[in-house]
């Protein structure tokens, strides 16, 4: 006759008792951890990539947005670009007593942006001004990671439009 004990094992008619051994379990941890070990690395690899990616996508999706809002609101708007701390940031032109002055957009556009660990931005002007008439600064925008894979993001002046493109190692 077999029944089952309190603790899930199986006790035959003898009262033996059948389960896992010490030894079974003990290569089931090290092999779990062995297979852990070897793709670990792999994810991390793919984490980094999706995060530059994203990061590159979310940096053009505020370049139109910040062309769109100047077309819109017939003011200049500009993206700030602080490299040193690998920020950006929208703003745009306020009339004030003084004259006119760039002040943060209070969208969740003109948020300030910071890269994660690993990732460098970097431009070679501070600052794009985007024009009512659909213009704005011409410039490449460098997005890069720790191992030097990296986007490219290029704002053609004339027309105002960008376009990213993969940097290779």
């Amino acid at each position: 006759m077999v029944t089952i004990s309190p603790i899930g094992m199986r006790r035959h008619k003898n009262n033996d008792f059948f389960g896992f051994t010490l030894i079974e379990m003990i290569l089931v941890i090290v092999f779990l951890g062995v297979i852990a070990g070897i793709s670990a690395p792999l994810f991390k690899n793919t984490y980094s990539e999706f995060s530059l990616e994203d990061y590159a996508y979310q940096l053009e999706s505020t370049l139109r947005y910040a062309q769109q809002m100047a077309i819109i609101d017939r003011v200049n708007y500009r993206l700030k670009i602080d490299p040193e701390k690998y920020t950006y940031w929208i703003e745009k032109v306020v009339q004030k007593e003084e004259g006119e002055i760039y002040q943060k957009i209070s969208s969740r556009f003109g948020r300030c942006v910071t890269l994660p660990d690993g990732l460098s931005l970097s431009s070679g002007n501070s600052e794009i001004v985007f024009y009512p008439d659909g213009q704005s600064t011409r410039t490449e925008i460098f997005i890069m990671d720790k191992d030097g894979a990296g986007v490219r993001c290029v704002v053609k002046g004339l027309s105002s439009e960008s376009m990213l493109e993969t940097v290779s190692k």
